[in-house]
Protein backbone atom coordinates (compact mmCIF):
# COMPACT_ATOMS: atom_id res chain seq x y z
CA UNK A 1 0.00 0.00 0.00
CA UNK A 2 1.24 3.39 -0.65
CA UNK A 3 0.49 6.89 0.95
CA UNK A 4 0.04 9.93 -0.60
CA UNK A 5 1.83 13.08 0.57
CA UNK A 6 -0.75 15.39 3.04
CA UNK A 7 -2.29 18.03 0.82
CA UNK A 8 -1.19 20.99 1.76
CA UNK A 9 -2.24 25.15 1.77
CA UNK A 10 -0.88 28.34 1.62
CA UNK A 11 -1.58 31.42 3.60
CA UNK A 12 -0.50 34.71 2.63
CA UNK A 13 0.98 37.83 4.34
CA UNK A 14 2.65 41.11 2.33
CA UNK A 15 3.92 44.26 3.62
CA UNK A 16 3.62 47.26 1.02
CA UNK A 17 6.78 49.24 2.41
CA UNK A 18 9.41 46.55 3.08
CA UNK A 19 8.12 44.19 0.14
CA UNK A 20 8.36 41.11 2.62
CA UNK A 21 6.16 38.30 1.32
CA UNK A 22 5.09 35.59 3.57
CA UNK A 23 4.15 32.44 2.47
CA UNK A 24 2.72 30.13 5.36
CA UNK A 25 2.65 26.64 4.33
CA UNK A 26 0.04 24.65 6.20
CA UNK A 27 -0.75 20.81 6.28
CA UNK A 28 -4.63 20.97 5.56
CA UNK A 29 -5.78 18.07 8.12
CA UNK A 30 -3.89 19.52 11.49
CA UNK A 31 -4.08 23.09 10.60
CA UNK A 32 -7.91 23.11 9.01
CA UNK A 33 -9.12 20.96 11.81
CA UNK A 34 -8.02 23.48 14.57
CA UNK A 35 -9.65 26.06 12.61
CA UNK A 36 -13.07 24.81 11.82
CA UNK A 37 -13.09 23.79 15.71
CA UNK A 38 -12.47 26.83 16.97
CA UNK A 39 -14.70 28.54 14.68
CA UNK A 40 -17.72 25.83 15.84
CA UNK A 41 -17.01 27.19 19.60
CA UNK A 42 -17.29 30.45 18.53
CA UNK A 43 -21.04 30.20 16.64
CA UNK A 44 -21.92 27.35 19.29
CA UNK A 45 -21.46 30.06 22.05
CA UNK A 46 -22.89 33.05 19.89
CA UNK A 47 -26.11 30.97 19.20
CA UNK A 48 -26.03 30.08 23.34
CA UNK A 49 -25.93 33.72 23.90
CA UNK A 50 -28.45 34.79 21.09
CA UNK A 51 -26.25 36.65 19.21
CA UNK A 52 -25.67 34.28 16.24
CA UNK A 53 -27.40 37.14 14.23
CA UNK A 54 -25.42 40.03 15.16
CA UNK A 55 -22.35 38.57 14.07
CA UNK A 56 -20.84 36.99 11.05
CA UNK A 57 -18.63 35.02 10.30
CA UNK A 58 -16.26 35.78 7.03
CA UNK A 59 -13.97 32.64 7.35
CA UNK A 60 -10.32 33.38 6.08
CA UNK A 61 -10.69 36.67 4.42
CA UNK A 62 -8.12 38.52 3.23
CA UNK A 63 -7.52 42.54 3.31
CA UNK A 64 -5.19 45.05 3.92
CA UNK A 65 -4.33 47.38 6.60
CA UNK A 66 -2.08 50.24 5.82
CA UNK A 67 1.28 48.43 4.38
CA UNK A 68 0.22 45.09 5.35
CA UNK A 69 -1.68 42.24 3.25
CA UNK A 70 -2.92 39.56 5.48
CA UNK A 71 -5.29 36.83 5.29
CA UNK A 72 -7.09 35.85 8.47
CA UNK A 73 -7.43 31.39 9.18
CA UNK A 74 -10.96 32.65 10.33
CA UNK A 75 -12.83 35.95 11.20
CA UNK A 76 -16.27 37.19 12.24
CA UNK A 77 -17.25 40.76 11.97
CA UNK A 78 -20.52 42.72 13.58
CA UNK A 79 -23.68 42.43 11.06
CA UNK A 80 -23.55 46.07 10.83
CA UNK A 81 -19.99 46.66 9.31
CA UNK A 82 -19.80 44.59 6.56
CA UNK A 83 -17.00 42.80 6.18
CA UNK A 84 -15.12 44.97 8.76
CA UNK A 85 -14.35 42.12 11.03
CA UNK A 86 -12.90 42.74 14.58
CA UNK A 87 -12.00 38.94 15.97
CA UNK A 88 -9.13 37.16 14.09
CA UNK A 89 -8.10 33.36 14.55
CA UNK A 90 -4.69 32.68 13.62
CA UNK A 91 -3.44 28.88 14.09
CA UNK A 92 0.27 28.13 13.52
CA UNK A 93 1.25 24.15 13.31
CA UNK A 94 4.77 25.01 11.86
CA UNK A 95 5.28 28.22 12.63
CA UNK A 96 7.38 29.57 15.89
CA UNK A 97 5.24 30.77 18.36
CA UNK A 98 7.23 34.50 17.63
CA UNK A 99 6.16 34.35 14.47
CA UNK A 100 2.26 33.44 15.90
CA UNK A 101 3.14 36.42 18.17
CA UNK A 102 4.02 39.37 15.08
CA UNK A 103 1.07 38.15 13.38
CA UNK A 104 -1.37 39.34 16.32
CA UNK A 105 0.36 42.55 16.87
CA UNK A 106 -0.20 42.99 12.79
CA UNK A 107 -3.60 42.34 13.24
CA UNK A 108 -4.17 44.68 16.26
CA UNK A 109 -1.41 47.57 15.38
CA UNK A 110 -1.41 48.11 11.51
CA UNK A 111 -2.98 51.42 10.24
CA UNK A 112 -6.81 51.41 10.16
CA UNK A 113 -7.58 47.63 11.72
CA UNK A 114 -10.78 47.25 13.04
CA UNK A 115 -9.56 44.12 14.82
CA UNK A 116 -9.95 44.53 18.12
CA UNK A 117 -9.36 40.44 19.43
CA UNK A 118 -6.89 37.99 17.67
CA UNK A 119 -6.98 33.99 18.97
CA UNK A 120 -3.64 32.54 18.28
CA UNK A 121 -3.73 28.73 18.46
CA UNK A 122 -0.16 27.30 18.34
CA UNK A 123 -0.45 23.49 17.92
CA UNK A 124 2.97 21.93 18.68
CA UNK A 125 3.54 18.81 16.86
CA UNK A 126 6.94 17.58 18.71
CA UNK A 127 5.61 18.15 22.32
CA UNK A 128 1.96 17.49 21.66
CA UNK A 129 0.47 20.49 23.07
CA UNK A 130 -1.94 23.50 22.22
CA UNK A 131 -1.36 26.71 23.64
CA UNK A 132 -4.23 29.28 23.02
CA UNK A 133 -3.39 32.70 23.80
CA UNK A 134 -6.02 36.10 23.18
CA UNK A 135 -4.41 39.18 22.09
CA UNK A 136 -6.04 42.90 22.15
CA UNK A 137 -5.07 46.08 22.38
CA UNK A 138 -5.32 48.03 25.92
CA UNK A 139 -5.91 51.57 26.34
CA UNK A 140 -2.57 53.17 26.84
CA UNK A 141 -2.32 55.81 29.94
CA UNK A 142 0.02 58.24 30.06
CA UNK A 143 1.08 60.05 32.87
CA UNK A 144 2.33 63.48 32.32
CA UNK A 145 3.47 65.40 34.56
CA UNK A 146 3.02 69.42 33.59
CA UNK A 147 4.57 71.04 36.57
CA UNK A 148 7.36 70.42 39.62
CA UNK A 149 6.43 68.29 42.29
CA UNK A 150 9.01 69.64 44.38
CA UNK A 151 7.28 71.55 47.33
CA UNK A 152 7.81 75.39 48.40
CA UNK A 153 9.25 76.62 51.49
Amino acid sequence: MTTSPEKVNCRFSYNLETGTLVAKVVPTRAYELAAAKFQTLIEFKLAAMNLDDEVEPLGSTTVTLGSWKKEADCSWAPGSRGIEFTLVVEVGLLESARRLDLDARGWLESSGSPVKIVVTININRTNPEIIIHRWELLPRDYLVSTGSSAGSA
